[in-house]
């Protein structure tokens, strides 16, 4: 089974593999991953605070502008993206901060990574570098919310596996530069077919 996450799908994907190895023949990992998130960004911390978190989240919903600038952080070039693309993101952003389910499945979400993380994401992150499955790093090079330097250190921790920049794209590729992204998504399965047949000979 192949895994691909992003970000905190990354994180995720890696989890995963730890703890059912036996099922897992290669992982990607898309801007993120247990030894790419190894630092705490401060700002956040007022969203780890139970009442001042969701007061600042649902403060969006009655400024939807500033919702979807909030996004800009995520892309490289957020106003370049297609108008269809930046109409849904506007849509997508105001269900979200309007949506009392989605808010709490952020905090709950959210906050459990960073509690997760203080007590266990060390030692996993250990096991995830020298996890002997095949795994790909593929990272925007105009990253804001883990900068490629993130990713270059993770790659460089985790024994054997590779890394792949997509020029100018931000924290979401895959969707700011779908063809390079699909590009590198082939090479990071080719690549992984091609190990599995040699260590099988």
């Amino acid at each position: 089974m192949t895994l691909v996450g992003s970000s905190l799908g990354a994180v995720v994907a890696q989890v995963a593999a730890l703890s059912e190895p036996g099922f897992v023949s290669r992982l990607v990992l898309v801007d993120g991953g247990l030894l790419a998130v190894n630092r705490f960004n401060a700002a956040l911390l007022p969203m780890l605070v139970p009442g001042i978190g969701e007061r600042r989240y649902r403060a969006f919903a009655s400024d939807l502008e500033a919702a979807y600038a909030s996004l800009r952080p995520y892309y490289a070039r957020l106003d370049a993206q297609p108008a269809p693309d930046r109409q849904f993101l506007r849509e997508r952003v105001a269900e979200r901060v309007t949506s009392l389910t989605q808010m709490r499945a952020y905090f709950s979400s959210f906050r459990g990574l960073v509690t997760w993380m203080a007590f266990a994401g060390r030692r996993a992150g250990r096991r995830a570098a020298a996890l002997a499955i095949p795994a790909t790093y593929i990272w925007g090079e105009q990253d804001r919310i883990l900068p490629l330097a993130a990713g270059t250190a993770a790659h460089e921790r985790h024994y054997g596996s590779r890394l792949v920049v997509i020029p100018g794209a931000g924290h979401l590729p895959h969707q700011e530069s779908p063809e390079p992204f699909l590009e590198a998504l082939s090479g990071a399965l080719t690549a992984a077919s091609a190990a599995g047949t040699a260590a099988n000979r």
